[in-house]
């Protein structure tokens, strides 16, 4: 593997209800992680899973800065990811702008961190797909029933390329890129950006058309179609996984909405097909998620690591040993 990319895991600061629209049952935390939490996890995920990167989800600017900071002096590369979850387009490019002149005033050392533009549009934005949905759930809904059942695609290679001026013109140095979604378009050769990085949250699909899961080759096909369309360029895949229940790895990134029994065996099977496939295609990755506290609801927590007495997520499940085995590889 490439030794400038990335083997970690997505690590989420608190949500905001009153500026997203995210449904809050699938927020991992309401409440600010105290330094002394974050520190501790930083070191499971740099000791005890051996990754080298974390990428950070924020939805508040200061709080997405502040946990970065902690994940810089840990030794770990933070991955800037802010979303602005059921805003417009347009409402997505004012809050990014906001979100880099912080980090420069900040001194988020922006030149050696990258930065994740957007996460899956037609999912984040509320009207990405042609129309004005208010609803996460609803978006998902729409987006896998016209699009993806029926084989229409989204080219958001414009905007994509929008965002990513932007937050150039608005003086982001580092590497750059947008975590893309099945089958969206994406033309990255387009892009004219020398530290741009090809990206996509790859889960396990569905063959629609034979009404069937994915097999091995054709999620690792999904990955070399990306390699391709990459050329010279890092490709990453910025989010993989699933939920500890049997049948959920077939069910991709909607596996939450299950309702089986809890079972940890499964989730560690899933990650080995995940990261057997991930290290033989050689492209950088990062775990979905580090820590989902969901204590009433264990079965739909896409987390590696389940929290202590204390509150720090130190305990490693199955599946984040299955991790901790394939990065130590790297190390």
């Amino acid at each position: 593997m490439n030794q400038n990319s990335p083997f970690g895991v997505n690590y989420h600061t608190p949500s905001n209800p009153h500026i997203n629209s995210y449904h809050l049952f699938y927020q991992p935390h309401e409440k600010q992680l105290s330094d002394f939490q974050i520190k501790s996890e930083m070191k499971v995920i740099k000791d005890e899973l051996y990754c080298n990167a974390v990428r950070v989800i924020g939805y508040t600017s200061q709080e997405l800065i502040r946990v970065g900071k902690i994940v810089k002096k840990s030794g770990l590369t933070p991955w800037y990811s802010p979303r602005f979850i059921g805003a417009t387009f347009e409402k997505t490019i004012e809050e990014l702008i906001k979100f880099v002149k912080y980090a420069v005033a900040e001194h988020a050392d922006i030149q050696n961190c990258p930065l994740v533009v957007a996460n899956e549009l037609p999912y984040d934005c509320a009207d990405n797909s042609g129309k004005y949905i208010e609803s996460y759930q609803e978006r998902i809904n729409y987006y896998v029933d016209y699009f993806l059942k029926k084989g229409n695609r989204i080219n958001n290679t414009n905007n994509v390329t929008k965002l990513i001026q932007e937050a150039r013109n608005t003086g982001w140095t580092g590497e750059i890129t947008y975590a893309s979604i099945l089958d969206e378009i994406i033309d990255w050769a387009t892009i004219n950006d020398s530290k741009l990085i090809v990206s996509s949250n790859l889960y396990w699909g569905t063959d629609y058309k034979l009404n069937k899961p994915w097999t091995d080759k054709e999620y690792e096909n999904k990955i070399l179609k990306l390699k391709f369309q990459a050329g010279i360029r890092k490709v990453v895949i910025t989010e993989f996984g699933t939920v500890p229940q049997s049948g959920a790895f077939e069910k991709g990134g909607g596996a939450y909405t299950l309702q089986g029994p809890l079972n940890y065996e499964s989730q560690k099977k899933a990650y080995e097909r995940y990261l057997a496939i991930l290290n033989k295609c050689d492209v950088g990755y990062f775990a979905y998620a580090f820590s989902e506290p969901k204590p009433n609801r264990p079965q739909v927590n896409f987390g590696i690591a389940i929290p202590d007495k204390n509150g720090v997520a130190s305990i490693i499940t199955p599946a984040g040993k299955i991790l901790s085995q394939y990065n130590k590889k790297h190390v």
